[in-house]
């Protein structure tokens, strides 16, 4: 099981969706790093229930930076769904969050999508509190988060890592 997440660091890396169109840049700070615990949040789902990261503790997170407008972060839906499936009863949980400003199209993509993990949204396009907070300037975007609640890895991991987490 060594396959690494090729969608989501090809995508990232060659043809990422940046926020270099903004005409008033949030102010970022400075981004969670490998080792650090990572940054709490709540933020609302689609039927505006509010998730709080820190109460995930005891899983294995992923927590995917995306939008429904973004072509790279559409092609790595796919990558989400293998995740799911590949470790299917085991506590891991893929919490997307969406930097879509259209809330319905952010709705409607995840249903069309039949993306069945937890999401959350704003609807603050780039001034995403959490990607503000996790300093994303460019999607898709990735962090990995272990049970402890600790920042692992940062767009580039394996499947083995995840297992290696899993079962830590």
């Amino acid at each position: 099981m060594t396959r690494i997440l090729s969608a989501l660091l090809l995508a990232t890396l060659l043809t990422s969706c940046a926020g270099g169109d903004l005409t008033n840049p949030p102010a970022y700070g400075l981004p969670p790093k490998v080792g650090q615990a990572a940054p709490d949040f709540t933020q609302n789902d689609p039927d505006g229930n509010p998730i709080v990261l820190s109460s995930l503790r005891g899983r294995v997170v992923v927590v995917d930076f995306w939008a429904s407008w973004c072509v790279p972060c559409l092609r790595t839906i796919h990558q989400f769904h293998d995740l799911q499936r590949t470790f299917d009863g085991r506590p891991l949980t893929i919490l997307s969050v969406s930097l879509d400003r259209d809330l319905e199209s952010w709705r409607r993509t995840i249903r069309d999508s039949a993306m069945t993990w937890s999401h959350t949204a704003d609807g603050n396009y780039w001034n995403n509190a959490v990607a503000v907070r996790y300093a994303v300037t460019s999607i898709p975007h990735a962090v990995l988060i272990d049970k402890k609640g600790i920042v692992r890895a940062i767009d580039n991991f394996t499947y083995d890592t995840v297992e290696e987490l899993l079962n830590e």
